[in-house]
C-alpha cells in the first residue's frame, strides 16, 4: 500500500470520517475528515522517537481508556509518524517546529494541570486559562497524544499532561462562550479518542450546556466564537454523543444570512453545516487572502480560519492555498523562538494561547480531507495574494495554519488528507 503522505495530525478537530459514516444518521456534519496513516509519535526527538528513546504507542494504547474508539475517530490515533519530518512546510532552520512548540507547552502546564494564569487580552480577544488550557490539550491531541500516550520527553509526559489537563477541565463552569466552545471541544476530542468512560458524561453535559448557550438567532456570539461552537458539536458527534438536530439548524440559518457580509470563519461553519457551494464563499476567502498575516503581525486565531476555509474551498494545491501557504510560513514557522515558543505576548496566558495555536496551525494540514476534492472549482480561482498586515476585526477569526507544499495526491481511501475519500456535494 502506497505510504500515505501525512504527517500527523489529527489536530483540533474532527474526526476521521469516511463518505458512508459522515452520511450516517441526521443532519449531515460535513468536510472533515481526519487524515490516515501509520501509527507513530511525534516527540522531540526523531520523528518516530520520543527524546527520551521511548517506543512508539501503538493504536490500542491510545485508545486503551474503555472501550474501542468509534471508527471516525481512529484515523485521528494512527497519523504521528514524520510530524515533523514531513511536514512540508516547515522552515529547512526550524525542523522540528511542532514537537518543540509540544514540548514548550509540558514544559509551562501548572501543577494543577491547567494553563495560563489569570484573563489577558491577545489580537482583541480576552483569553481566560480555561480557554488557553483548553487549547493546549488540542494542540498535544492534535500531534496524537492522549491520556493513554505513554511517551516521556525531557520535559515531561505528553500523556501526564493531557490527563491533568482533562481532570481540571472537567470541573470547569465556563463563563463566556468562546471558552465554553473551546472547552467542550477538547474534552470532545480527547474522549473521541481515547473513549475513558468516565470521559462521557463530562463530554455530554458539557453538550448540553453549549448548546443550551446557543442565541435565539442561532449564533454563539460572533462568528469566531459560533465557529468554534460548530467545531465543538461536531466533535461530539463523531465521537457518538447526540447533538440536538435543532442546534445545528438554527445555526445553519444563522449563517446563511451572514455570507454577504461574512468572515472565513463564517465559510467554515457553512461549509461543516451544510456542505454546499455558495457563490459568497470565493468572494470572501479571495478578500482574505488580500489581507494575509505577517511576521509583524501573525494574527494566530485569525490566520487559523482563513488558511482552514482557503484550503477546504480551494483545495491543495489551489491559488488561494498557495498564497496562504506562503504568508505562514514567513509569519508562522520563521518566528519561532528556540525554545518552542512565539514571544511577543504580553503574559503568560496569552502566550500559552498564541502558542496552542501556533502549533495547532502547524499541524493542521494533514488533519483534514478536502470537502470538494477533485471537482472544478472555477469559482474559487484567487488573485495572487500579497501578505499586508492582517487587521484585527472586532470579530477576531481563529487560529492559523502553516502552510505545506503540494501533497501527493492519492485517491479513494488512499487519500493522503483522510481515511476515506471525502464526501461527494450533495
Amino acid at each position: 500500500m502506497k505510504r500515505k503522505l501525512v504527517a500527523g495530525v489529527v489536530a483540533v478537530m474532527l474526526g476521521a470520517a469516511g463518505a458512508a459514516l459522515l452520511r450516517r444518521g441526521g443532519p449531515s456534519w460535513s468536510g472533515l475528515g481526519g487524515p490516515a496513516g501509520e501509527a507513530s509519535v511525534a516527540g522531540p526527538g526523531q520523528p518516530g522517537e520520543g527524546a527520551s528513546g521511548t517506543e512508539e504507542t501503538t493504536e490500542e494504547e491510545l485508545s486503551s481508556g474503555g472501550g474501542s474508539s468509534p471508527e471516525r475517530y481512529k484515523g485521528r490515533l494512527s497519523t504521528r509518524r514524520n510530524l515533523v519530518a514531513r511536514s512540508p512546510a516547515r522552515a529547512p532552520e526550524k525542523p522540528d517546529s511542532v514537537s518543540s512548540a509540544l514540548r514548550w507547552l509540558v514544559k509551562s502546564q501548572n501543577a494543577s494541570g491547567s494553563w495560563g494564569n489569570a484573563s489577558e487580552d491577545l489580537d482583541g480577544t480576552r483569553w481566560s486559562p480555561a480557554s488557553a488550557t483548553a487549547l493546549a490539550v488540542l494542540a498535544l491531541l492534535g500531534a496524537g497524544h492522549t491520556s493513554n500516550s505513554k511517551e516521556l520527553w525531557d520535559a515531561g509526559s505528553p500523556g501526564e499532561a493531557v490527563k491533568r489537563a482533562e481532570g481540571w477541565l472537567a470541573g470547569v463552569r465556563p463563563a463566556g462562550d468562546r471558552e465554553a466552545a473551546l472547552v467542550t471541544l477538547s474534552l470532545s476530542e480527547s474522549f473521541g479518542m481515547t473513549r475513558r468512560e468516565e470521559m462521557g458524561e463530562v463530554v455530554r453535559r458539557a453538550v448540553a450546556g453549549l448548546e443550551a448557550r446557543q442565541r435565539p438567532d442561532g449564533s454563539w456570539g460572533d462568528s469566531v466564537e459560533s465557529a468554534w461552537a460548530v467545531m465543538a458539536l461536531k466533535s461530539a458527534e463523531l465521537a457518538e454523543v447526540e447533538v440536538d438536530a435543532r442546534v445545528k439548524e438554527a445555526a445553519r440559518s444563522w449563517c446563511s444570512n451572514r455570507l454577504e457580509t461574512g468572515t472565513p470563519a463564517d465559510v467554515m461553519v457553512w461549509i461543516f453545516l451544510t456542505h454546499e457551494r455558495n457563490p459568497a464563499l470565493a468572494r470572501i476567502l479571495n478578500e482574505s487572502a488580500q489581507r494575509l498575516p505577517t511576521a509583524e503581525a501573525p494574527a494566530f486565531e485569525a490566520s487559523y480560519f482563513g488558511r482552514l476555509a482557503a484550503f477546504q474551498y480551494d483545495g491543495p494545491g489551489g491559488q488561494l492555498d498557495k498564497s496562504w501557504r506562503e504568508a505562514l510560513k514567513r509569519s508562522h514557522v520563521a518566528t519561532q523562538e528556540e525554545d518552542g515558543g512565539w514571544n511577543g505576548h504580553s503574559g503568560w496566558t496569552s502566550r500559552v494561547v498564541g502558542n496552542s495555536l501556533a502549533a495547532l496551525s502547524l499541524e493542521f494540514y494533514y488533519a483534514y480531507a478536502n470537502v470538494w476534492s477533485g471537482e472544478p472549482k472555477d469559482e474559487a480561482k484567487a488573485p495572487e495574494a500579497v501578505a499586508v498586515p492582517m487587521p484585527l476585526p472586532d470579530e477576531a477569526l481563529p487560529m492559523g495554519d502553516r502552510a505545506p507544499e503540494d501533497p501527493v495526491q492519492d485517491s479513494g481511501s488512499d487519500l493522503p488528507m483522510g481515511d476515506a475519500a471525502p464526501v461527494e456535494p450533495e
